[in-house]
């Protein structure tokens, strides 16, 4: 069972960047109205991301500006616009760039990740865990887990109650939305962190919640874990450089890796082996 969870996160770590570099998220199948802003006031984000897979970490550079985010790493650029309902990508080392629509991604991708584990009848149970202190910032710290029979969750959370999102912001940072399927593990950290929310808390576009700035996630399966860490190192409001956002003159435009990924798991699970019948 470890090994399974092991492989497949193991495969989607190899082909997606974390945090939007790779993944699209919107909130709705289609376009945003025009009414909607989901970041009123520019946020950059400089997170630190660990991987147990590789056993290394990554450093993404995130802006969130207007219906629109922006995640750097490196050589590569993510732009997620939610009111075209696109993603473009760019590669500066490589050259090249994509623009894919969010009805492509969701049509190629649906069902390639089914969850490993089954979870069974288990309740979500959080408490408050103090405060620390995360990129200069006074964080309230909120535990949650969920015990199933085949896989104990544990998360931690710090919220910086000095910034709040919207409801509809509060899912393009976390990223756990259309086109991507929703998952039990975002689903657990959203209702971990509003349940921080204090009772009434409101932002212009509706309920609210604190800016997450760390999200941990163990996985316990057998005597082993996994343990996953994603943490914000600055809080700025800076906007994105444009030389990183702007594709390069002469750049070539191929198709998104993300809509290569159902065959090259196709490929994958026709290396391995099967017992031949008897005759």
């Amino acid at each position: 069972m470890f090994e399974t969870l092991r492989a497949r996160v193991g495969l989607a770590a190899a082909f997606f960047i974390p945090r939007g570099l790779f993944a699209a998220t919107v909130l709705v199948a289609s376009a945003l109205s025009a009414q909607t802003v989901l970041f009123p006031t520019p946020i950059h984000l400089t997170r630190q991301i660990g991987d147990p897979i590789s056993h290394s970490s990554s450093i993404v550079d995130e802006y969130y500006q207007g219906n629109r985010a922006f995640a750097i790493r490196g050589t590569l650029t993510a732009i997620t616009d939610y009111e075209k309902g696109q993603l473009t990508r760019i590669d500066r080392a490589a050259g090249t760039y994509s623009i894919t629509t969010f009805e492509a991604i969701a049509s190629r991708t649906k069902g390639e990740f089914p969850a490993v584990v089954s979870r069974q009848e288990s309740k979500l149970t959080t408490r408050s865990a103090g405060n620390r202190v995360i990129a200069g910032r006074n964080t309230q710290l909120i535990e949650a887990s969920r015990e199933d029979r085949a896989v104990s969750r544990r998360f931690q959370i710090a919220l910086d109650p000095e910034i709040t999102v919207s409801d509809a912001a509060l899912e393009v940072i976390v990223g756990s939305a259309y086109p991507n399927s929703k998952n039990e593990d975002s689903q657990d950290l959203i209702a971990a962190m509003r349940s921080a929310a204090p009772a009434g808390a409101m932002s212009k576009a509706g309920s609210s919640t604190a800016l997450p700035l760390e999200q941990t996630i163990t996985y316990d399966i057998d005597g082993e874990s996994l343990r996953f860490t994603n943490v914000v190192s600055r809080v700025g409001n800076e906007l994105p450089p444009a030389d990183l956002v702007t594709i390069p003159p002469g750049a070539r435009r191929v198709d998104d890796e993300r809509l290569q990924l159902p065959q090259i798991l196709h490929d994958l699970d026709s290396l391995n082996p099967r017992p031949t019948p008897r005759k």
